[in-house]
This record gives structure tokens, C-alpha cells and sequence, in this order.
């Protein structure tokens, strides 16, 4: 009983202290309106849905549930290991941590309260796309009649239970340190793949043949396999029948538990892997080690014997004797507007590419070159997606660096903060944008297409300011990086022709698609600013 009590706890403290933060209230919103765009009404303009070939259920409790289910396993699944993977790394940065180390609290005991914390985190995720769901059945007004447990059971029974070893694999991430940071984010990206080919992580099998057979019972050309497609035809269009829901078994219910027994397995691995807050073992290169490891040497050269004297140094005698009156010069604000500016600038762009390796420099200039050699339709079709992944990192931190290295306090106090830094740090990120593309910008432009030389070059402003909101307003990178690899994932790889941001394809350029991208630059500019200026306020 008494490690139930501490597990519960444990639980309880950490799920409290993250439901507070904006980047769960972000989430949570993001996953009631993707639930609102898979359940869309009739004459919505864009939509997902899953393809039936012609044919759909009409809006009662167990489609409404099994179709939620069935969208959220491609996206929940994986967004929900990006929101979740701070848990450890907050007890680590706040100081927490050590004092946790100081207890008689197992390593074991205390990452199965982080992972039931996970849990818990994404299970109230759930419970609020299940309410939203309930009222959208409401809303749309096909069958009014309202059966909880048929709406609600593939939620539990199938989404759950895979979460459930997403909330460990989070734990184990951050137990290991080189896959806590952004390396470890990408990793999981794939992963998450792995998982879907090679598992029945998303739930497909047991929900999946329930839906096709239901249809086939009414029609004869029913689609076989699971098919996701958004589309802008008016759902009135296609031909309704109705679905009961599916008839839970055992041999349904077992393969569910197993990835729930699998998450167990892995945080209990893991424990192999946790340091306790070990600063020896925490990584060399960490903001905190390195300030430890500078505080030492200021120890060291004030207490150091002087070399011309036998007896030790009386530091604060000296220190008292010499004192003195400082008087510090004024700040000089004379300096020209431009040379001020292009200062920041450089900082900021040296602060991106801080650290970064030569062999990141050499796959930066192998794509640049590409946009350039390539026949242009290639290079526009397949190098500028690979072009525009490969600084993913030297956006991410755009917006929250400042506050993961604790020097919001120096730069937000600096003067115009808004208009030189801010500005700067989005400058920044458009150049990388348009440097690793310039080859298809420049061509496009020699060529004479200017709709596709405009949407290359609305698309190199809509990163850095899909950027900046994620960071200004979670305070880190993590889900910028999850949204960023997604929505990169369903237009290089899905060619999903509405979210194409790059101006690959000529139908979609022709469309308007990216003013639509345009408008929504700027209004994720002024949600960065909005975010901006909360953080210089706190």
C-alpha cells in the first residue's frame, strides 16, 4: 500500500503541476478541433475522413467514436509522445530532481510515477476528444440517440492502451541522453512508423474490418483497406448506411493489453538506463554543467595563493582593503539603428548554428547544390522538401531559447526587444528557409514563374513563424518538432495536395493556396508576438 501511495502522489504532483501549462491548454484545444475537422458537417469546404469508396455511416455514437479513434491513431499517437516527453527533463532543469535523489524513492518507483503521469496527461486528452465528440454528434444532428459506452470504448479500448506504451517510451527518451534532446525527437518520428507497419499500434485491425463489413453488408463496392483522404467534396454527396459498432472479444481486448504490458516493461528497462540526476552522468555539454563548470574556476582563481607570498591570500581583507567607488559608463545609445540591428542579426544567426557540426555544413551545402543541378521539376518536386527538413533543429529553438537557457531576463531587457531581437531571431529563420531553396527560388524566378516563386517564398516566411509560435508559447522545442515532421510527412511524403506549402504542385498554386499560407503567416506572426510579449511579462 505504501507504494501505491507514493506511485499516487507522484502521479498526482507532476499531472497538476503540467496541466497548468499553456503548451497542455495548446494541445488540448489542437485535439477538440482536429476532432471537430474529422467529424466535419455536411457542406464543410475541407475535411479528413476515411474512404469508404462512395459510401459513409451516418453520425451515430459508435461511428462517431470508432472514426475519431481510427483518425486520432495516425496523429494523437504520435503528437501525444511530443507533448508528454518533458516530465523528467523539468525535474532535471527545476532543481527538483536532486532532491528526489536525496529520498529513499527508487529509481523504478519513481519513473512509474512519471510514466502513469504520461498516462494520465494524454488520458485527459482523451476524455476531452470523447466529450467533444458526444456534443458533435449532438451538433450535426443525424441521430440524436446518444450510447456513451459506444462512443467512448474505442477510445479506451483501443487508443489507450497504445498510449500507454507511447507515455514509457517518453520516459525511456528522456532517460537517455542522447536521446533527450531533438535527436531523440526525429527518432521517435520514425519509430512511430515502425510501430504502425510492424503492430497493430493504431488500432486498424480490430476497428477496421468492423467498419468494411458493415458497409458491405448494404453495398457491393465497399473499400477493403484502411484509407485516409481530405477532401473537399460535400459529404452530402456520398451514399449513407448505418453502423452498430463492434462487438468487443477477448481476442480483441489481449493484443491491447500487450501494449500496455509492454509500456510497464519498458519503464521497469529503463531504470537500467536513469541516472538519478547523477550530474557525472548527466551529459558534459549541458547549459547546467557548463555554468557548474565556470562557477569552479571563478572558485579557483579567487582563492588561488597568491604567487609572490608565502601565506594564502585573505580574500575578503584584500577584498575590503582595496575597496574602492565604481562608476560604470552609460550605456552608448547613439549607435545607428542599421549597425545596431545588423549586430543582433549576427548574433542571432550565430546563436542558431552554435555547435553544429561539419558534417551538418557539408548535407546543407550536398542540398543547396542539388536545387541548383537538378532538373528543376525534381528539384522543386523531391530536394526542396529534404532541403527544408534538414535544418529542423535551427528552427526549433526559435521563440524558447531564450527561456531554456535562462537569459530571457538579459535579452528581454535589452532595448526594443520586440523590434530588433524578435525581428532578428524571424529574419534568421526566413534566410535559412530561402538559403537551402535558393536554388529553386532563383530558377523559378530566371524561368518566369512567379505564382511558384511566391509560393517557395511564402512558404520560407510561414516556417520561421510557425517556429516562433510554438516556441514563444510552450517555452520549448518539442512541439514545434512533432508538428513540423507531421505536417512535412503528409506533404512530401502523403502529397496531400491542401497543406502544400512549398508551391509543389501547380493545381494548388493555381487554387490560391498560398495566399491562404500567406494569411496564415501573418497571423502566426501576431500570435508570436502576442506569445513574445506574455514571456517578457513573466
Amino acid at each position: 500500500m505504501n507504494l501505491i501511495r507514493v506511485l499516487y502522489h507522484l502521479m498526482k504532483a507532476d499531472f497538476l503541476e503540467r496541466v497548468r501549462r499553456p503548451s497542455f491548454l495548446f494541445m488540448l484545444l489542437f485535439s477538440v478541433a482536429l476532432t471537430y475537422f474529422f467529424i466535419p458537417a455536411m457542406d464543410a469546404p475541407v475535411y479528413a475522413h476515411l474512404v469508404l469508396g462512395g459510401y459513409r455511416p451516418v453520425y451515430n455514437s459508435a461511428w462517431i467514436g470508432t472514426a475519431v479513434t481510427l483518425l486520432m491513431g495516425e496523429f494523437f499517437l504520435l503528437f501525444g509522445f511530443y507533448l508528454v516527453k518533458n516530465a523528467i527533463e523539468h525535474d532535471r532543469r527545476s532543481g527538483v530532481g536532486e532532491i528526489i535523489a536525496t529520498t529513499p524513492i527508487s529509481k523504478a518507483t519513481y519513473l512509474l510515477g512519471k510514466w502513469l503521469s504520461n498516462l494520465a496527461v494524454l488520458g485527459s486528452m482523451i476524455a476531452a476528444m470523447t466529450l467533444a465528440a458526444l456534443l458533435l454528434q449532438l451538433l450535426r444532428g443525424e441521430d440524436l440517440h446518444i450510447r456513451v459506452w459506444a462512443l467512448a470504448s474505442p477510445l479506451l479500448l483501443v487508443l489507450l492502451p497504445s498510449l500507454a506504451l507511447v507515455a514509457a517510451l517518453a520516459v525511456l527518451f528522456e532517460s537517455i541522453n542522447w536521446l533527450r534532446g531533438g535527436l531523440g525527437n526525429v527518432v521517435y518520428f520514425f519509430a512511430y512508423g515502425l510501430l504502425a507497419v510492424l503492430s497493430d499500434f493504431q488500432g486498424r485491425s480490430v476497428l477496421w474490418p468492423s467498419v468494411y463489413q458493415a458497409c458491405a453488408r448494404h453495398f457491393a463496392h465497399c473499400n477493403p483497406s484502411r484509407q485516409i483522404d481530405i477532401d473537399a467534396a460535400p459529404l452530402s454527396y456520398l451514399t449513407t448506411f448505418t453502423y452498430e459498432g463492434i462487438t468487443w472479444t477477448g481476442s480483441m481486448l489481449l493484443p491491447r493489453l500487450g501494449f500496455v504490458l509492454a509500456g510497464l516493461a519498458v519503464v521497469l528497462l529503463t531504470a537500467l538506463f536513469f541516472h538519478r540526476f547523477d550530474p557525472a552522468r548527466a551529459g558534459k555539454n549541458t547549459p547546467g554543467s557548463l555554468l557548474e563548470r565556470l562557477k569552479e574556476a571563478l572558485i579557483a582563481f579567487v582563492v588561488q595563493p597568491a604567487e609572490s607570498d608565502d601565506e594564502p591570500l585573505d580574500v575578503f581583507s584584500t577584498a575590503q582593503a582595496s575597496a574602492r567607488p565604481i562608476t560604470l559608463s552609460p550605456v552608448a545609445m547613439n549607435e545607428q539603428p542599421a549597425s545596431l540591428y545588423r549586430q543582433v542579426l549576427l548574433a542571432e544567426m550565430r546563436l542558431a548554428f552554435k555547435g553544429v557540426s561539419w558534417l551538418w555544413y557539408l548535407v546543407a551545402l550536398g542540398l543547396i547544390a542539388a536545387t541548383w543541378i537538378v532538373e528543376l521539376p525534381m528539384a522543386h518536386l523531391i530536394v526542396l522538401p529534404l532541403a527544408w527538413l534538414w535544418p529542423l533543429f535551427r528552427w526549433s529553438g526559435m521563440g524558447s531559447r531564450e527561456v531554456h537557457y535562462r537569459t530571457h531576463q538579459i535579452v528581454f531587457s535589452g532595448p526594443h526587444p520586440l523590434r530588433q531581437q524578435f525581428a532578428a531571431t524571424w529574419l534568421v529563420g526566413f534566410l535559412v528557409a530561402l538559403g537551402m531553396g535558393s536554388g529553386v527560388a532563383l530558377r523559378l524566378a530566371l524561368s518566369g514563374d512567379w505564382a511558384a516563386l511566391l509560393s517557395v517564398l511564402v512558404g520560407a516566411a510561414f516556417l520561421p513563424s510557425l517556429a516562433l509560435v510554438f516556441g514563444c508559447w510552450s517555452g520549448g522545442s518539442r512541439l514545434f518538432e512533432a508538428f513540423y515532421l507531421f505536417l512535412w510527412y503528409l506533404v512530401a511524403i502523403q502529397n496531400v495536395p491542401f497543406l502544400d506549402f512549398m508551391g509543389r504542385f501547380p493545381e494548388m498554386i493555381a487554387a490560391g493556396i498560398p495566399w491562404l499560407y500567406m494569411a496564415a503567416t501573418l497571423l502566426l506572426l501576431g500570435a508570436a508576438l502576442a506569445g513574445r510579449q506574455r514571456q517578457m511579462r513573466l
